[in-house]
């Protein structure tokens, strides 16, 4: 009973703040089909995909890492030698990341008669979006869900009113719309690090030895590295699909995909959120606390919790396809419509396959994650190929939809491997 009245409680703050993040990323995507060609779309869904690839690749690792494993340390008194030893890291990545754009971007750009500033916003987008990833991966780590769903806000209506601003003060291109979203994300850092007490920082009386900031920096760095490859393979699955398109069938029919895709994704997107801030530190929390009831009664939780709505999901894009393209977008992007079911369905089952993927990674058990995203990347890039020559963008569609499927497939059966793994431990 007290798990499932603390869940309510933080997970609620979550869900308020992703609704609000939502409205605004919808009215974002608003925004992208009356202002910009579907051409133009294409080519600002591969810029922003890109800082989202690197996001997911470098930073993500790192965050999850940090998710999973604060709170022992928490318990013990280490918060903040956990902060700083994680800060190190994270930084060290980011500026890897940051140097290497820059030296391989800028002449990348020159050579494809891009402008020049190309690599500069990436850049930007990957620092703004690591620094937020890290920030919020302690807080939601140390439950304090409230400020992790009032930042998550916060962010999403500053990108959109820094997307308007650009597009009304600016001639509407690609370019303006990233740097509108660039702008706002940097608004955000500013305002956040002015005002707001983050987590374990201003614990400065913490006393740290050598050996407590080396064990800290082992285990995230040993959690981490299974999952740098499985989050490359993860974004692979996700975002590669709109390379693959513009590079089969074209800019424009990729410009078609990247904003259908936006506008399903968000919704799952917010509920993904919400189960993964709000179960995981719970479940991280009872197996700290070597409390195995509380372990299985989360599980229960987050499946039934993030695969009734994620299936609910399905049924509404299906049912209202048409009038949500007709109200969120514009009458250029109307042959979409077709699209969202089949999105939706992919979509879900990709919700599902991360919460079998979030057990194995709560209890430590990344090479599972990395197997689980080695199959749905695999199956899914080969699959959009394949279907996208033969049956356009709802080929695209099936593609998808083909390498989740198999990715839920995997996820389940090592889930299921761990916890009897675990159980017999345990005996």
């Amino acid at each position: 009973m007290a798990l499932r009245s603390g869940m309510l409680a933080q997970g609620a703050w979550v869900f308020a703040g992703q609704v609000l993040s939502a409205l605004a990323i919808l009215a974002s995507l608003k925004l992208w089909a009356v202002y910009l060609s579907p051409s133009e779309v294409g080519t600002m869904g591969l810029v922003i995909g890109l800082a989202s690839i690197l996001s997911g690749i470098a930073s993500g690792p790192l965050t999850q890492s940090i998710l999973v494993s604060y709170a022992g340390y928490a318990r013990e008194g280490q918060g903040s030698t956990f902060r700083a030893v994680g800060w190190k890291l994270m930084a060290r990545v980011t500026s890897i990341v940051v140097t290497t754009v820059l030296i391989i971007g800028v002449p990348l750009a020159l050579m494809l008669q891009l402008p020049v500033f190309v690599p500069v916003l990436v850049a930007g987008l990957f620092a703004a979006d690591a620094w937020r990833g890290f920030e919020i991966s302690l807080l939601a780590a140390a439950r304090r869900q409230k400020l992790v769903g009032i930042i998550q806000c916060a962010d999403a209506w500053l990108r959109f009113a820094f997307l308007w601003l650009a597009l009304l003060m600016i001639p509407a291109t690609a370019y303006t719309a990233i740097g509108g979203n660039l702008a706002g994300a940097a608004v955000l850092v500013l305002i956040v690090r002015l005002t707001v007490k983050l987590e374990a920082q201003s614990d400065t009386n913490a006393t740290t030895t050598a050996s407590e900031a080396a064990s800290i920096s082992n285990r995230l760095v040993s959690l981490s590295k299974p999952l740098f490859p499985a989050a490359l393979l993860a974004n692979v699955t996700e975002m590669l699909n709109r390379y693959l398109i513009a590079a089969t069938i074209g800019l424009a029919p990729a410009g078609l995909f990247v904003i259908s895709y936006g506008l399903v994704k968000r919704p799952y997107g917010l509920l993904n959120a919400v189960t993964d801030w709000t179960m995981r530190p719970m479940m991280a929390k009872a197996i700290a606390e070597n409390n195995s009831a509380e372990v299985r009664q989360a599980r229960r939780i987050w499946l039934a919790a993030g695969g009734g709505f994620a299936l609910l999901g399905v049924a509404l894009f299906f049912l209202l396809r048409e009038p949500i393209v007709h109200v969120i977008l514009s009458p250029e992007y109307a042959s979409t419509a077709h699209l969202l079911p089949w999105l939706a369905l992919a979509i879900a089952l990709f919700n599902i396959a991360n919460i079998f993927g979030g057990f194995s990674l709560t209890m430590g058990d990344t090479r599972a994650v990395l197997i689980n995203n080695a199959v749905g990347a695999v199956t899914g890039a080969v699959l959009t190929v394949v279907l996208s020559l033969q049956f356009g963008l709802l080929g695209a569609a099936w593609g998808l939809l083909g390498g989740y499927v198999c990715q839920l497939a995997t996820s389940i059966a090592t889930a299921q491997l761990r916890t009897r793994r675990q159980s017999r431990a345990e005996r």
